[in-house]
């Protein structure tokens, strides 16, 4: 509820540098709140990202793993 920063920073993010995690233990998404953050949330927030951005979930999900090999890509 809080966020409104993120989710404005989130809106003017070019969508080419983009990765989605859950490594904030403390930081649990909307209807988890006081659990633990856990790698199976990352799909809460996964539609939470592509709703606030209107796209659709496998386009988000196809440019995400695009991004994550690009920034590997060279090392």
């Amino acid at each position: 509820k809080s966020a409104e920063n993120r989710r404005e920073s989130l809106k003017i993010l070019p969508i080419e540098k983009l990765r989605v995690e859950t490594d904030a233990p403390y930081l649990s998404p909307q209807g988890h709140r006081w659990e633990i953050n856990e790698p199976k949330n990352v799909i809460v927030i996964w539609k939470y990202i592509s709703e606030l951005l209107r796209i659709e979930e496998e386009t988000l999900w196809k440019q995400v793993c695009t991004n994550f090999f690009n920034l590997y890509k060279n090392k």
